[in-house]
């Protein structure tokens, strides 16, 4: 694999865990990054094709220009039960905030302006035909965990509020065309790095789908999202 000839474990550097999702390992005098996925919800939920899932969201989202460059996917093995992938290394900051919300919104108008492909060839990646009732169907699996996670009171209260617009929308909008594009869904601030010449990068890419980008405007500036550890 050109650039990772003679690699050995002397050449590898764990990174500082952050998230839950994924180990990182800087692979020295490369310029890249392995990305190894941890055995979590939605890694469990894509089971063996997984990896295949996360390459085929780096392949769909390079054109926009704002995401690391996929090297290789690397498939499952005993040492690696869901397999790696090796990105392009992005050398970056977090995201200074609000100033520097103007740049994730670029980032995410390129990721939104990106051509959707015909229903037949947007798999393996998960497709909301209709993109209102899609997101809606995200949010009533979530909200089965409320009870369980003992949420009550006026918290309760205001989630099934927004939870009984969301339904009265959708069947108000049933009749009417949504927007649909590819969309990154985890896209609050701290996923993004902002490099040297001020460009946005979104480097968490694991999520992606074909829905409402109303998903990822939503991730990127409510106050849960924004003020999440970046």
């Amino acid at each position: 694999m050109p650039g990772l000839t003679g690699i050995g474990p002397s050449d590898l550097k764990p990174l500082r865990t952050k998230g839950i999702a994924h180990d990182h390992v800087r692979i020295a005098a490369s310029g890249f990054i392995a990305r190894v996925p941890r055995p979590v919800q939605f890694a469990a939920e894509a089971g063996p094709g997984y990896i295949r899932y996360q390459a085929a969201s780096f392949a769909r989202l390079a054109p926009s220009g704002h995401v690391p460059r996929l090297i290789a996917a690397i498939a499952p093995s005993p040492g690696l039960p869901l397999g790696a992938l090796v990105i392009e290394e992005v050398a970056g900051r977090p995201p200074r905030l609000p100033d520097e919300l103007p740049l994730i919104a670029e980032c995410l108008a390129r990721i939104h302006s990106l051509e959707v492909p015909p229903p037949s060839a947007r798999p393996p990646l998960i497709d909301h035909a209709d993109p209102a009732l899609g997101t809606l169907d995200v949010i009533e699996r979530n909200a089965r965990s409320l009870d369980a996670a003992g949420v009550a009171g006026a918290a309760r209260g205001a989630i099934d509020d927004e939870l009984a617009w969301a339904q009265r929308f959708v069947a108000d909008s049933k009749d009417k065309d949504q927007p649909a594009t590819l969309v990154v869904s985890d896209a609050h601030p701290g996923n993004f790095l902002i490099d040297a010449h001020g460009k946005a990068f979104f480097i968490d890419v694991e999520k992606t789908i074909y829905g409402s980008p109303a998903i990822d405007l939503a991730h990127a500036v409510l106050y849960t999202s924004a003020t999440w550890d970046v």
